[in-house]
């Protein structure tokens, strides 16, 4: 008798509309160095929230679930450990977390049960892409009307706006050794038009890749 073989099932994996940016040919500058690099990770889920922020008990049962309070200063981010919280609108939020953690969506909408909230996920139709260096700021600045200074736009901001032609939320994230680092969230049909746009906006300053975690 024919062995009988049952074929396991593989688990979806999501790929970047960004593809392996690290792989992509870096620039050198006029001065030989490289201003600024990016980086396209792979491994965050990105989730939609709403809900009244008057409502203590929504607010509570977020901050539980997430462990980091919901931000109401408008363009403001609360963080806790790998967790950022982007205020988007009076009663709008978005939530960056690792994928590691289990998922974002399927939690929150079971602490919110009940209350007059939404979750939505939003990880396959969006990108992160990651910018540093010190001529990052300079970079996104070529491409925005806002004002980007560090005095205007520090870290623990965020804000939507056009990038490019594009909608985006722009997030200075971390201050590294060469500057401040950025997150830009960007539509997923419009990441790729979007690098191309940096690069080409970079190519004074030079650029390079870092491999995505």
């Amino acid at each position: 008798m024919a062995e009988t073989r049952t074929a396991e099932m593989q688990e979806p994996r999501r790929e970047s509309a960004l593809g392996r940016v690290e792989a992509l040919i870096e620039v050198s500058g006029v001065s030989g160095d490289h201003g600024c690099w990016f980086e396209a990770p792979q491994s965050l889920q990105l989730v939609n929230l709403r809900g009244d922020p008057d409502d203590r008990i929504y607010c509570d049962r977020v901050r539980d679930q997430l462990h980091v309070s919901l931000p109401v200063s408008p363009n403001t981010v609360s963080r806790q450990g790998e967790t950022t919280l982007c205020w988007l609108g009076p009663d709008w939020w978005l939530v960056i977390k690792p994928m590691s953690g289990g998922s974002i969506e399927d939690g929150l909408r079971r602490a919110l049960t009940g209350l007059h909230a939404s979750v939505c996920d939003l990880t396959g139709g969006h990108e992160v892409l990651r910018i540093g260096g010190r001529a990052a700021r300079d970079v996104l600045a070529s491409a925005c009307t806002l004002d980007l200074h560090p005095t205007r736009f520090p870290d623990g901001c965020c804000v939507q706006t056009q990038l490019a032609h594009t909608g985006v939320v722009i997030i200075p994230t971390i201050q590294d050794p060469e500057g401040q680092v950025f997150d830009i969230v960007v539509r997923r049909s419009f990441a790729e038009y979007l690098l191309s746009w940096l690069t080409d906006a970079a190519g004074e300053d030079g650029y390079t890749f870092r491999r995505s975690v």
